[in-house]
Formats: structure tokens, sequence, C-alpha cells
């Protein structure tokens, strides 16, 4: 029974038993509280404590912004030493983080030979957790385990969904890939110590002990106020915008479908790449086109400036299994810059733009149901406008970044260490992340 008492009450009690002087005894019991919780130095000595991580990626640019911008610059900058591997020509620190290049090469040449040009320069960081970026680099990832290395996968998108609508496959092989790419997922994820993730759906898809959804929403630093853009810009404004990905499945014809539908005066701002490049022949051809402003790739300071004057931000994904599901970037991003949105009316999506109030929702299949709605927005700039200010309001509450970083730094603690960053044993397998206005999450 004596040792179920704590600490400092048995103490006391056994100097009474030495028949402490009473006056002695305030000074011994503060003494004694003192030593029982952690003092300046050891907070110091916590606050030293530093996780060493390296992020791999043989498909991703250096500056990629989930794998540079978002996980490797926060956890920079929170005191963690932080190298990351990539594709591009820049080398050497750069916000806080150690970058190492790897030559960008043509898919064949990346799948079969980059991961293990990768493994190479892994294999020297003596890193306390490798964090994988690709599924090509699943094979190593294995290796790395079996050099007694700590390993997690950081699954951006559900492969088994996106190869069934990859156009580089030939369409009667993509049930086959799509099973295969499942198969070893799941068998090299098995070894792992952990699995990250983008959104809670693909969470789901894996059967391992230790899994965190990591989403990937907007830094609010990044969108510090919203743009100034009144109801009478709105009025004045017959301009939209897209930026991202430009292929079929993405919508790329949907656009042009509908634009061809509108007034003379619609005009689109298009900012992105075309994938397949022969895509980009069949655009310009396309009726709709004359009502195209294409910029091609655009830098993030870019796209603030010319988003600065549209109405609306087009994020129309046709139906395919791994669009469904997703949560993409570009619709929170449009948000978080004030814009009003146009989305497909997936089931999750247009759950986030109804809750928000921040837009419309149309068909995906249908350009004239989008040429609707882009006409509706023309003729209420002032709803528009309405829309646009509550979507900013919703990111910087609820869809940000930072309480993301949380849940991932906590993870990282708990991968490493088995516990928390304040010293705490994690038992639970999930990390969820939620409010963005709590300020501290741990790991589950």
């Amino acid at each position: 029974m004596r040792n179920k008492f704590p600490v400092h009450l048995r103490t006391l009690s056994h100097a009474c038993a030495q028949q402490i002087n009473a006056r002695q005894i305030p000074a011994f019991y503060a003494r004694l509280t003192s030593d029982c919780l952690p003092g300046e130095h050891e907070q110091q000595e916590q606050r030293k404590m530093r996780l060493k991580i390296a992020h791999l990626t043989s498909a991703h640019p250096w500056d990629d912004v989930r794998i540079f911008q978002k996980q490797c610059s926060s956890i920079a900058a929170a005191g963690h030493d932080i190298t990351l591997i990539g594709v591009g020509k820049h080398e050497g620190p750069e916000n806080g983080v150690n970058v190492i290049k790897v030559s960008r090469v043509n898919r064949v040449l990346r799948m079969l030979f980059m991961p293990w040009l990768v493994l190479l320069k892994a294999l020297k960081l003596n890193a306390s957790l490798y964090q994988l970026h690709d599924p090509e680099l699943l094979p190593i990832g294995v290796i790395l385990k079996l050099c007694g290395k700590r390993v997690v996968y950081d699954a951006h998108e559900d492969l088994p969904k996106q190869v069934l609508s990859k156009h580089w496959i030939p369409k009667a092989l993509r049930p086959v890939v799509s099973r295969l790419s499942a198969f070893v997922i799941k068998g090299c994820t098995y070894f792992f110590n952990g699995v990250i993730t983008a959104t809670p759906t693909i969470t789901d898809t894996f059967n391992h002990r230790m899994k965190c959804t990591v989403h990937n929403y907007p830094m609010n630093s990044q969108f510090a106020a919203p743009r100034s853009f009144s109801s009478s810009d709105h009025a004045a404004s017959t301009r939209f915008v897209y930026t991202g990905g430009l292929s079929e499945i993405r919508g790329a014809i949907t656009l042009l479908d509908a634009l061809s539908l509108s007034d003379d005066a619609v005009r689109l701002d298009l900012m992105g790449s075309f994938s397949p490049k022969e895509l980009e022949s069949v655009a310009r051809k396309h009726s709709g086109w004359s009502h195209v402003d294409f910029h091609g790739w655009c830098n993030r300071e870019t796209v603030a400036q010319i988003t600065q004057h549209s109405l609306a931000g087009l994020v129309v994904f046709r139906t395919a299994p791994n669009h469904v599901d997703a949560l993409p970037n570009k619709m929170f991003e449009y948000m978080a810059m004030g814009l009003p949105v146009i989305a497909s009316n997936f089931p999750l999506w247009e759950g986030i733009i109804k809750d928000a109030d921040c837009g419309i929702v149309v068909d995906p299949e249908s350009a004239e149901s989008l040429a609707s709605a882009m006409k509706w927005m023309i003729a209420n700039p002032e709803r528009a406008a309405q829309m646009g200010r509550n979507g900013y309001e919703a990111v910087k509450r609820k869809y940000c970044w930072e309480p993301e970083y949380n849940t991932l730094e906590s993870f990282y603690w708990s991968l490493c260490n088995g516990e928390d960053r304040n010293g705490r044993r994690s038992t639970a397998t999930i990390c969820q992340s939620g409010d963005c206005q709590s300020s501290d999450r741990e790991a589950a």
C-alpha cells in the first residue's frame, strides 16, 4: 500500500518521522516538489532534442509544395535536421532544409534507375527517419528497413485508383496494373514503421498499426489576407481562372466546351501544362480557345497576380475513381485567395462547398452545367464576392496547414521515440487533425 502514495507525500511523512523542525517543513516540501517537476535545465534539454529526417523523392521537384514548402520547411523551422533528396538543379541549404539534387529523366529511366541513386544518397545520411514520397521508391524502403532504418511512406494519391485513368497505360492493362500496384504498396508498407496519407479515404486503404492523415491544405502564412476585390470589381469582371495540370480527365476539354457556349466577353486565364503534350494542339484548335489567355506554367507569385482579376476559380475534374474522394489542393487555394469556386459535384466536394457557402457545384460531364454556373457568377457579383470571403474564412478557420504540421511532427515523435513531443507514450494508431485554431495535436 505504501508504494501507492505520491513520492513527495511518502518522503514528507518520512521527514516527520525524523522529527524535522516544523519551521523546516515548508522549505523542505518546496525543494522536494521542485525535484519532482522538470526544471529549467531539463526543459532546455528537451527543447534541444532534434529529429533527423530525410525526405526522398525521385518524381517531384525539390520545391514541391507538399514536400518542401509544407512538410520540410515547417519541420525545419521547429529546429529539426531535415534533408530533402529531390529532382532539380538546386543543391544546398534552402529555408533551413539541406537539399540534395537528383536529375530529371524520362519516366522509364526514372522508374528503373533513379530509386537506386536515391538509395545511395540516402544511406549516407544516417537519418532517424526516412520518408518516401513516390511509389517507385517503395522497394528501396524495404532495403532501408533491412539496414535497420525507420521508414515511413507518404501516399499523396490513391495509386491503385489513379492508374485506372493514366493515359499512358493501355486501357486493357489498367485493371491489372491497379491490382499489382495495390499488392506492392501493401506488401512493402507492411515492413515500414508507418504510413502518412493526404486524405482519410487513402488512410482507410492501409491496414497498418501506425498511420496518419496529413491533409494538403494551404498555408495561412502564404495567404495572410484575402485579395482586395470588392463587389464592384466582381461586377466589372468576366474572367475566370484555372491553374494546375491540364488533361482530359481534369476537364480541360470540358472547360473549352463551356467557353464556346459563353458570351464573347467571358475570358479564362489558363495556367499549367498539358498532359499529354499533344492535347495542347487539340485545345488550340477548339472553338473555345478564342476565350483563353494561356500563361503556361506559372510560379506562385504570378498565379496570385493573375487571380487578382478573376471572378471565380474552376476545378471541374471529370468523374474518375481517384477524383471522387480526393481533396484537390487548388480548390482550397482558390478559397484561400478569396475566390468563389466552381467545382465538380462529387459528394465530398459538394459538402465542403455548401458547408462553407463558398461556391457552386456542377456536373463535370456537362459543359452546359459549367457554362450556366459561369453565367450565374457574372450575373450575381455581390453574391460571388460574399462566397469568396466565406471561402477565405473557412480556410483560415478550418482548412489550413498549421494543425496538419502539429499532427505531422507528433507522428514523427511517435515513430522515432514511441512518444509524442511532450514525452507521453503513444498508444493509438491514427492521427487526425481538426480545427485550425487548436494550438496542439498529439499523435494518437
